[in-house]
């Protein structure tokens, strides 16, 4: 029993990634109630802006009337009247830029920047059109952080860890990257991209690399390489940045959740951090959609 009365086979579940975990349970409480429209994290993990498990304790619905509105038991209601949604999946979801607009403006600064990032590369969009529904809304709860993360988004980032590693430097101080910067090798004459690239005031550069263990081990990013093959690939990446005489630091996730050590390798990699302490609307806030 995953959810509250929604019943799979131990076996089946257990094989589950955790992208159709959610799915499961959102598709059941779909066929329990076939006028159900989902909304927020609950309608980004069913438009495949996220996956992340934890953050789907709760069943986030639409609500018609104000009346309606709040917690009842597992699923959370959100009155949005009017609201124009969309079929993904199997789940009739709020359409994508409400959702992201949702999203940006009720959850933590890295799960918004991660959801609207996803969002933008998935269904095309810009960055201006994502501000522009932010700049119409008005009256609305959170309206300043969903404008912040429309600012700062960058659909670049080629995955959700690029963008909570983007999130978290931007909430140190640190100075907005340039992500996916192309490069070209001096060995071979081919391009490189790289995750992250800050220019400081000299003119002279740095790159930041995002190291996590699904690029040596998702056969989907391996391209059916070995770990060896793809650590030694790397390398290779690397050298070619080098020798054009620009440092690489070199960071994992767990880095990025311990925030400390991420400020440590960033500083002492040169990188600029001028916004250090400063206010943002973000600061103070609690996210408790999940």
């Amino acid at each position: 029993m995953p959810f509250p009365r929604f019943y799979i086979r131990t076996a089946l579940w257990e094989r589950l990634p955790y992208a159709e975990r959610i799915m499961y349970v959102l598709r059941t409480a779909s066929a329990k109630d076939r006028e159900l429209t989902v909304c927020g994290i609950s309608a980004a993990a069913a438009l495949g802006y996220t996956s992340t498990y934890y953050q789907q304790r709760y069943i986030h619905t639409v609500a018609r009337k104000q009346s309606e509105a709040g917690r009842h038991g597992q699923y959370i209601a959100h009155y949005i009247p009017n609201a124009e949604s969309i079929m993904s999946n199997g789940v009739r979801t709020t359409n994508p830029m409400r959702t992201m607009f949702d999203c940006a403006r009720s959850l933590d600064f890295s799960t918004g920047m991660t959801i609207c990032t996803m969002g933008l590369r998935l269904t095309g969009s810009t960055v201006h059109s994502l501000q522009s529904y932010c700049a119409d809304m008005k009256k609305k709860r959170g309206l300043p952080r969903a404008r912040y993360v429309a600012q700062n988004v960058d659909p670049a980032c080629t995955n959700g860890g690029e963008a909570i590693a983007y999130a978290a430097g931007l909430e140190l101080g640190f100075a907005k990257p340039e992500c996916q910067r192309k490069f070209i090798n001096p060995i071979d004459g081919n391009p490189i991209f790289v995750d992250f690239t800050w220019t400081l005031e000299d003119g002279s550069l740095v790159v930041g690399e995002l190291d996590g263990r699904e690029k040596y081990e998702n056969p989907a990013m391996t391209g059916g390489s070995d770990a060896v093959a793809v650590t030694l690939r790397e390398k290779e990446r690397e050298s070619g940045i080098t020798l054009r005489g620009i440092p690489v630091v070199r960071f994992q996730m767990s880095h990025v959740r311990n925030r400390l050590q991420l400020e440590q390798r960033l500083l002492a990699a040169g990188v600029p951090q001028p916004n250090k302490g400063m206010p943002t609307p973000f600061t103070g806030f609690v996210c408790n959609e999940y």
